[in-house]
């Protein structure tokens, strides 16, 4: 239902445990992701139903921002190549 009426800035479509927290922040977007189940992501499914960032960077853990690889279907889907092990969280800046 909340996919039909593109009420969710962003969502993992696969079936692990995921949580997301998605917040708006001065020149783009915040995104934290931990990974609750217990196999280990090797990368990062997320659809964006209002649009695809341009870049994708994440915090290290020295409080620096780098980019990140990913892909994109150009429609609305966004493959992040960053490993998401079990509960670190991971937190990536999205323009």
């Amino acid at each position: 239902m909340l996919k039909w009426l593109n009420a969710l800035p962003v969502y993992y479509p696969g079936d692990a445990e995921l949580y997301l927290k998605y917040g708006k922040i001065e020149g783009g977007h915040l995104l934290a992701v931990f990974n609750l189940a217990v196999d280990v992501l090797d990368s990062l499914e997320l659809v964006f139903p209002q649009g695809l960032p341009r870049t994708v960077e994440r915090l290290t853990p020295k409080g620096h921002w780098e980019p990140v690889p990913f892909g994109s279907d150009g429609v609305s889907r966004v493959t992040i190549a960053r490993e998401i092990a079990t509960l670190l969280p991971e937190i990536f800046r999205l323009n």
